[in-house]
């Protein structure tokens, strides 16, 4: 009875509770469009199209694209993966539409995995 409570348990928990959440299959409610109402010059055409490309393949799957390269050590310098991580991040941000319960939910369910298991610092 001991195991049942206690922070191993709630971590474990948490972890088979985003786990099976991540394993649903998540149609979104509306499609993700490439904007072209912004595009002045083919630098913002090119800008457009990453965004539309990284909302379109997600976060996660442009993050072990990066992971790839660094562990192939393609670049000279670290920082180079970080910039593209921070770079990607927001391109990949979708806007929530009040109707898009699905995304507001995701996350949701990343807030709560990131705070059992990246939390701030400050609370370690």
């Amino acid at each position: 009875m001991q195991d049942l409570h206690g922070d191993s348990m709630y971590s474990r928990l948490v972890e088979e509770w985003y786990n099976f959440y991540n394993r649903i299959e998540k149609k979104p409610s509306k499609e993700i469009v490439l904007n072209t109402h912004n595009i002045k010059s083919p630098k913002d055409f090119d800008k457009e199209l990453l965004v539309y490309l990284a909302r379109t393949k997600g976060l996660d799957y442009i993050d072990n694209m990066i992971k790839d390269l660094k562990a192939r050590n393609a670049f000279t310098s670290d920082e180079y993966y970080s910039r593209l991580k921070a770079k990607y991040r927001e391109y990949s941000k979708v806007e929530i539409d009040s109707e898009d319960i699905i995304s507001e939910i995701s996350e949701k369910v990343e807030e709560v995995y990131q705070r059992e298991f990246n939390p701030p610092f400050y609370t370690r």
